[in-house]
């Protein structure tokens, strides 16, 4: 998926805090999508399923969108795609406990609560907003798919939603918290970034990132804060120097020690020899400190 280099990219970052309080993954896990494009036309065979970074495949999505629930259930996979040339974001819903009800007004991508990109009003004509159902048959279907116009750049509020039956009930499946974030950078980059993992211990939280490729990389910074939007505190007392260069990436680690349990955030930062700084992230991940 990366070339070594500096290359044209599309990096879809979606950060989705799990309940375990042993292990929390994020961005580039899971996996960040290649870019490229998508037919709307309610066959799934083009798209990738593969989870292991290979594929399309970019968030669960959660009974209620609630990943910390004392019983959380994966309901239906979210694939997701980006062109950059027509700034076109793809998406991919597919069923997991049961068949997607096809309730129009219950299957859609929002921007927050309110705005609608896309549900399952809207037709399949080749222009976004583009929807179709997959394998629909009285009333149920596998799952659909969908694209909608979206400008490159970042994201904390994206809702996708689908409505699933379960043994015969009606339950939401949405992405956690029924808001991702998305980060769409397609441009030149001195970094290429493929992953940023927070894991969290009893007072400590372990974070690892690993990058493919770094041209005139200086550096890193970590930033860490209470709420999402902020205000992040640098951590890292000295600049965690670059160990890679324009054919190998390198693999780096930071281990954050805290005093209070809660809910932490954490950005990372690569900055170039020229000074120019390029923000990861936001990921989360939840710690408890023993009293």
């Amino acid at each position: 998926m990366f070339k070594a280099g500096i290359t044209l990219f599309a990096l879809i970052v979606c950060v989705i805090m799990n309940n375990s309080f042993i292990s929390s993954a994020f961005a580039a896990s899971p996996p960040v999508p290649a870019f490229g494009t998508a037919t709307v036309d309610g066959d799934e065979s083009e798209w990738n399923l593969a989870e292991d970074g290979s594929g399309d495949f970019f968030a669960n999505m959660w009974r209620a969108g609630r990943s910390d629930k004392k019983n959380p259930s994966i309901d239906a996979k979210l694939y997701l795609r980006y062109d950059c040339t027509n700034e076109i974001l793809y998406a991919l819903v597919l069923g997991v406990t049961g068949k997607v009800l096809a309730s129009p007004d219950d299957n859609f991508i929002k921007s927050g609560k309110s705005t609608k990109l896309v549900d399952g009003d809207d037709n399949n004509d080749g222009t976004p907003p583009d929807f179709a159902w997959i394998g629909l048959n009285s009333g149920k279907a596998e799952g659909w798919e969908a694209a909608v116009s979206l400008s490159e750049g970042t994201y904390d509020n994206l809702n996708i939603h689908a409505q699933v039956s379960v043994n015969g009930k009606k339950q939401t499946a949405a992405v956690d918290d029924s808001a991702i974030d998305l980060e769409v950078l397609c441009e030149t980059t001195a970094v290429e970034l493929t992953s940023f993992t927070a894991t969290a211990f009893e007072e400590e939280i372990m974070l690892e990132w690993e990058t493919v490729t770094e041209i005139y990389n200086a550096g890193f910074n970590i930033h860490r804060a209470k709420q999402r939007g902020g205000p992040y505190t640098r951590i890292n007392d000295e600049l965690i120097e670059a160990s890679g260069d324009a054919v190998y990436g390198a693999s780096y680690s930071y281990l954050d020690i805290l005093d209070r349990s809660g809910r932490y955030f954490y950005t990372l930062e690569d900055i170039d020899t020229n000074g120019k700084s390029t923000m990861h992230g936001p990921i989360k991940v939840r710690v408890i400190v023993s009293e």
